[in-house]
């Protein structure tokens, strides 16, 4: 059809639709130059950025949209390459606001060769907000799936099936082609499988048997009602053979004429239970979002007849080129319900002059819907009349179909709110007043929820913490992070302090941002904490006094010891050999004496060193150095000592746990040679279940536990078993002997 023959010719000026496409676009329209400067705009540019057309002429492109380095360095490679570029950036409001843009800019030269820039642009605030939710939503909307009692299934075929095919052809295509290409559990579980991986691959056959005639008619219905069945019943087998009787819901996807996967969800009728209520929609919804498209640009005359549509809008419609729609009447692709909307929308601004926006649905010449958004504005001529209707439309399915995601999400997650056993509350970041609470906060706190709604974030405070909760809302308002877990102090209802462990998230509550606290009661853990940790620090100072007290002890013995035997001996050496000396004829009887004396000294040395130094237990062992102990006492005390340990296996101890043992011992029989006056010692060791016992007995005079005693030897044994997780407790009494019982927990899988 000849555009000329049906719009008047001041219409068919290239101008005069440039100037009409330009100034009725939704997309901010730039002209400049290569230095930037702003020649022209449109009426969207004023509105997106705030200057008037005045305003924009004193401007530089360079003040109202910015680019990164790497994108910038991505444009400049487009540009070289192709002479156009597409790309984000940000843009920069007058007031200051800044926003995420998406432009398309070309070059080409005026009449007077000067180089120009065509710049189109569009706020993608809002898509990027929608894209964000979508993929939100779709991650809850996988974890529910995982767990929801009906059967979902995807059937895919080994390649995809033109949906021109004969019906025979495509039933038989199915049953040779068709295989189950993904399931949740439920529908494994349903056939008599483990889990979803079993039934991966399976064909189709298999589960619908074509020898059934209801099955053929349940697929027949599918291939006929525009790929899609509601309610429909097939008669199926598990893999044992057992007769299944399936409700079903199926739905194809058809992509550029062709189908090649269909998904559907099932519920088991055999036993005549109903499934419960639908709560999920299958991936495919995402999948078969349209990306966001560059918009229609279209000429229609009063009656709705397309005169002309740029390729953008010829892609939308799924038209291969002009010549296939020009002269057709676009309402005819609307679907029903809203045709009679498009026609009258059209024929109001063909009539009146007035523009008009719709939303409506449109199924594409290959079988695609998409959900559009027009706007439709008159297009006059130079006369002033008005030709034609100018429709400059843009797809928002994606906008739509996140809305009800998000929809559905909010349904599906208030619940888990309300019956989550942490206390959840949710605050407005702004006014602090709390706006939403769930059972378990109530509980907690002991507010009733109308009260709790009166209440703001500070309220649940004390005055103390006020200025720590006022710093982390600063940095929430200040962009900082945010997502982190505190422990605060509350007050409940009565005023009663509480601990709770705290994470806090940034939300956005009814087109508000707020914050949403996550808390855990964690009250009686923490004073069960503090009180073991202070009872650990007494006792570790305690170990450390009765260690430095110890060693000053030793040190003390150890001088006495040098200065009163060691230190006279060596004098009286030193005497002897000063007389030999002084003599003509040295005297050999006195060097003979200050040998002996030396040969005396060096024995008391190593007699000395022999009960300062460690024994060497990994050379001769803990029972041999215990043997060795009670016979050295034995040489030098009447003192009886019997050891009873029998077959002991000292392989259950390692080397710090034996020479604790025997430092044990040592101190003991120390004690007892020195206070108990006893005639007998009996020393046990053995091992009972999992638990090594120690136990030093005698028969001496005793004393009462009970007193203060000053002495280091107790504590010192006591000391040394808590470092190795042991206990030493004693039993005695005035007149009755003392018993010593030192316990050590091993590992039960050792030998003994």
């Amino acid at each position: 059809m000849d555009i000329s023959s049906t719009i008047p010719a001041s219409v068919n000026t290239a101008e005069n639709k440039y100037k009409a496409i330009v100034e009725n676009s939704l997309h901010a329209f730039f002209l400049t130059i290569p230095d930037q400067t702003i020649l022209e705009v449109n009426h969207a540019a004023t509105v997106i950025f705030g200057y008037t057309k005045e305003e924009f002429l004193e401007l530089k492109g360079e003040q109202i949209i910015i680019m990164d380095d790497q994108r910038m360095l991505s444009a400049r490679e487009q540009i070289k390459k192709n002479g156009f570029v597409t790309s984000e950036a940000t843009g920069i409001r007058k007031n200051g606001e800044r926003f995420p843009v998406e432009f398309s800019s070309s070059f080409f030269k005026d009449r007077n060769g000067g180089l120009r820039a065509s710049t189109m642009l569009t706020d993608i605030s809002e898509r990027n907000k929608i894209k964000l939710a979508v993929e939100e939503s779709d991650q809850r909307y996988k974890m529910f799936l995982k767990h929801t009692t009906e059967g979902i299934w995807r059937v895919a075929l080994d390649k995809p099936m033109p949906v021109t095919t004969p019906l025979e052809e495509m039933i038989a295509t199915c049953y040779e082609h068709a295989y189950v290409a993904e399931c949740n559990d439920t529908f494994a579980v349903m056939y008599g499988y483990k889990n979803a991986a079993k039934m991966i691959g399976l064909p189709l056959q298999v589960l619908v048997p074509k020898k059934n005639p209801i099955n053929l008619e349940y697929l027949t219905n599918f291939f006929t009602n525009g790929f899609k069945v509601t309610e429909q019943v097939s008669y199926e087998h598990d893999k044992d053979d057992n007769q299944l009787i399936y409700v079903n819901n199926m739905v194809g996807i058809v992509e550029e004429g062709h189908i090649q996967t269909a998904w559907g969800i099932q519920r088991d009728i055999t036993t005549g239970k109903k499934a419960e209520q639908a709560l999920a929609e299958s991936e495919n919804r995402l999948r078969t979002i349209v990306n966001s498209e560059p918009e229609c640009i279209k000429l229609l005359t009063g009656d709705g007849e397309l005169l002309e549509m740029n390729p953008a809008g010829l892609a939308m419609i799924e038209a291969d080129n002009l010549k296939q729609v020009i002269g057709r009447k676009i309402a005819e692709i609307v679907i029903p319900e809203h045709r009679e909307a498009f026609i009258k929308l059209h024929k109001d601004v063909f009539n009146g002059g007035i523009p008009g926006k719709l939303q409506f649905v449109i199924t594409g010449l290959k079988g695609t819907q998409r959900y559009l958004e027009t706007h439709a504005v008159p297009l006059k001529n130079l006369d002033g009349e008005i030709s034609a209707v100018l429709g400059i439309t843009r797809d928002i399915t994606e906008n739509k179909n996140a809305e009800a995601l998000l929809l559905a999400s909010e349904e599906r997650y208030r619940y888990l709110f309300n019956n989550n056993p942490e206390s959840i509350y949710i605050w407005d970041l702004d006014t602090f007043k709390i706006i939403e609470v769930n059972e378990s906060c109530v509980e907690l706190y002991g507010y009733s929820r109308k009260k709790f709604l009166q209440l703001s974030a500070l309220d649940l405070c004390g005055k103390e913490d006020h200025e720590k909760f006022l710093d982390i809302a600063n940095q929430v308002l200040e962009n900082k992070s945010i997502n982190k877990t505190l422990t605060v102090r509350q007050l409940d209802s009565k005023g009663a302090v509480i601990i709770v462990e705290a994470s806090w998230h940034i939300i956005v509550y009814n087109g508000k941002r707020a914050v949403l606290i996550i808390g855990k009661n964690v009250t009686e853990k923490l004073l069960l904490e503090n009180s073991l940790a202070e009872e650990r620090q007494i006792r570790q100072q305690q170990i450390t006094d009765a260690v430095i007290t110890g060693q000053e002890k030793e040190r003390s013995q150890l001088g006495e010891e040098l200065h009163d035997n060691i230190n006279q001996i060596l004098a009286t050496t030193r005497l002897y050999i000063e007389c030999a000396l002084s003599e003509n004829n040295p005297r050999l009887d006195l060097v003979k004496e200050s040998k002996i004396l030396l040969e005396k000294a060096m024995y008391e040395i190593r007699k000395l060193s022999k009960t300062l130094m460690p024994p060497s237990l990994g050379e001769i062992g803990l029972l041999d150095a215990l043997h060795e102990l009670t016979e050295n006492i034995k040489e030098v005390n009447t003192l009886q000592i019997e050891n009873d340990w029998g077959n002991f296996q000292e392989t259950l101890l390692n080397e710090k746990l034996k020479l604790t043992i025997f430092r044990i011992v040592q101190e003991q029989l120390n004690n007892v040679c020195k206070h108990a006056q006893a005639n007998k010692v009996t020393i046990r060791l053995q091992k009972i279940n999992k638990t090594i016992c120690l136990d030093i007995n005698d028969d001496g005079i005793g004393f009462n536990t009970t007193a203060k005693r000053t002495g280091l030897g107790l504590r010192n044994m006591i000391s040394r078993a808590e470092v190795n997780n042991g206990t030493v407790v004693i039993n005695s009494q005035p007149g009755a002997g003392c018993e010593l019982r030192a316990t050590f927990t091993v590992d039960e899988t050792l030998p003994g």
